[in-house]
């Protein structure tokens, strides 16, 4: 007979309390692991981002110390085009790498001078800017120093959780840290 229960015969099945119960706590788990994986994607994304710009300064020091010419490290939105050059536009636009052979700080192709990289925008969530407003470039000398020091600060939003520095030295070395203070809004 349909409905009654049969001796040594087990229900299948959940009743509404523990159906309500069960989404109840998947609900719960879902919003904090949510959360969770945002905030590992956002620092990951930051290391990647840090990381690009980091090596960058790398392989800018190597080349001229290789090369035995200065090499420089401009801001450009222009990375794409066909005939790149440097500009005032922020960091977050890209940046070239080229080797300045008559060291007027800037990339012109006709003066000899030599591209060896054109980086794009970065992710439009984040914003990379020099954080002691003077390094409209970094100029690298055929010792491997800059000519100044600075620092690089690399933010997602205003947090500073989701910010990184990078601090140029003199003498051409390089240190990727925590932001010590929150980003600029």
């Amino acid at each position: 007979m349909p409905g009654t229960n049969l001796p040594g015969r087990r229900q299948a099945g959940l009743t509404l309390v523990e159906l309500t119960i069960g989404l109840a706590i998947l609900s719960v788990l879902l919003a904090v692991g949510s959360s969770s994986f945002l905030s590992i994607l956002r620092e990951s994304q930051l290391s990647a981002q840090i990381n690009e710009m980091a090596s960058t300064l790398n392989i800018a020091r190597s080349e001229a110390i290789k090369r035995g010419k200065r090499v420089v490290i401009c801001r450009s939105n222009s990375g794409d085009a066909e005939t790149p050059a440097c500009t005032d536009t922020g960091w977050n636009q890209g940046w070239l790498v080229f080797v300045d052979e008559n060291a007027d700080s800037s990339f012109n192709a006709a003066d000899s001078d030599i591209l060896l990289r054109a980086y794009s925008a970065i992710n439009s969530n984040y914003t990379l800017d020099d954080a002691g407003g003077s390094f409209d470039q970094v100029i690298y000398n055929p010792s491997g120093s800059t000519t100044a020091a600075d620092t690089f600060q690399l933010c997602y939003g205003s947090d500073p959780a989701y910010s990184r520095e990078l601090v140029v030295y003199l003498s051409g070395s390089i240190e990727t840290r925590q932001a010590a203070s929150a980003c600029p809004s």
